[in-house]
Formats: structure tokens, sequence, C-alpha cells
């Protein structure tokens, strides 16, 4: 079964982000949405669809297949819906693509933010 997972890092951990995004097959850069207030971009988000074993992995619930990636995990905020590890009846609704994106960010009080010109 796959689930909704929004992804946020601080901006400073996008390359290490991006290459667990890459290990995970989302593409080299998964990592698109600049997040922060008026033009300074603070934290990354990323949209995708996780397995459960992704899950388990950033709850800790299962180690990490590499450790590499251990120090994006310790610093990412993740919302995954349906929780596949949520016991009883307080699961948050299920929201998937756009929707489950801009719920996590209204909820954070996070901004998109325009990406940054080509250079």
């Amino acid at each position: 079964m796959r689930y909704s997972a929004v992804l946020i890092v601080p901006a400073e951990m996008k390359p290490q982000a991006d290459a667990l995004g890459a290990a995970m097959g989302w593409g080299p850069v998964s990592y698109t949405i600049p997040l922060g207030a008026e033009e300074t971009v603070t934290h990354y988000a990323a949209r995708a669809d996780v397995p459960e074993r992704f899950v388990r992995w950033v709850k800790g619930l299962e180690p990490l297949p590499d450790q590499a990636f251990q120090p994006v995990v310790d610093v990412l905020f993740a919302d995954v819906r349906p929780d596949p590890t949520c016991d009883g009846d307080d699961a948050a609704p299920v929201l998937w693509g756009r929707d489950h994106l801009n719920a996590v960010l209204a909820e954070r009080g996070m901004v998109p933010l325009p990406p940054a010109p080509p250079t």
C-alpha cells in the first residue's frame, strides 16, 4: 500500500534530502517546494507517495537501510496520511497530493515561495 507523505527539511539539508529522495526512486531532485517568509527560503518540502517501510524508517520503528541518511531523518518533519503506524481513532483525515500538502503547510503556518529564477 502507498501513503501520501509531506516531507519538510531545513534549507541547509536539501542536498542530503534530495539524495534520500533519489535513493527512494523519486528522482535526483525531489525537495522542490521552497518555503519561508518573503524572499528567504528556510525550508524545502516534497510531497511523495511512500511505502509503509518508509514511514517506519522515519518514525524510528525500523532501522534505516543506509545510516548515511540518519541526519536527514533526524531533522525531517513528515506527515503521512493515512498513517499506518497510528493506533486508535485519532488518525488524521485522509488527504492526498496537493490537498495534503496545502493542509500541512497551513497547519504549520508555512508559505510556499515562488521557485528561484534559473541562473
